[in-house]
């Protein structure tokens, strides 16, 4: 199988400033834990929705995934309010839907799973960001329940993990995670790759 995993710094993680084109993430402790499958990490450091279109053909289409995870949208938030680039939750649901329409449409096999951003209220955070996120939460969710894709939660997931962990041993900045975080994102990608079956493609 062939995984391709998209989106901002949390799946970058390093993978252009170390010898490992995977990273040193979620993505590489994916690979690592399945040895058999193709895995090709495609995020990009402050990347919106937007700046993934301007890739999308060559970085995902071309690709030709079985499977394509999608995490953004912490950057629309982050950038609206730290770096004075405007972008509204509504504008973000369109533009997340017609990602996911042009997808479909050029690969109509492809099975897509739609990450949930996250955060903690620690290290970067604003309390002004949480109105926000939780709309980004809500679209997210909906578009995976209209076009029928898988959805991982994984804001509600940080949260259950806070039983064995405090926050800033998974999300030291409040954004993005230490290892032990990583290793959260990827235990929850496994559990997900257990429960789909890939011999009846999503339509």
């Amino acid at each position: 199988m062939k995984i391709v995993c998209q989106g901002d710094s949390i799946t970058d993680c390093n993978r252009f400033h170390t010898d490992q084109p995977l990273g040193d993430g979620y993505v590489y402790l994916l690979q690592q834990e399945r040895k058999n499958d193709t895995i090709i990490n495609r995020g990009i450091s402050g990347n919106r929705i937007p700046e993934l279109f301007e890739r999308w053909q060559k970085d995902t289409i071309e690709e030709k995934p079985d499977l394509l995870f999608i995490l953004v949208g912490i950057n629309e938030i982050w950038h609206k309010y730290k770096h004075n680039k405007p972008m509204t939750t509504k504008e973000y649901q369109a533009n997340y839907e017609r990602l996911i329409i042009e997808t479909k449409k050029d690969l109509p096999n492809v099975k897509i799973c739609l990450l949930e951003p996250f955060v903690f209220p620690i290290g970067h955070y604003e309390p002004q960001w949480m109105p926000d996120l939780l709309e980004e939460q809500k679209n997210v969710y909906e578009l995976s329940f209209k076009y029928h894709t898988g959805f991982i939660p994984l804001q509600k997931i940080f949260d259950e993990a806070l039983i064995h962990h405090t926050m800033v041993e998974l999300l030291p900045d409040g954004v993005h995670p230490s290892l032990e975080g990583h290793k959260v994102i990827k235990e929850a990608i496994v559990e997900y790759l257990t429960l789909i079956n890939f011999e009846t493609p999503l339509k």
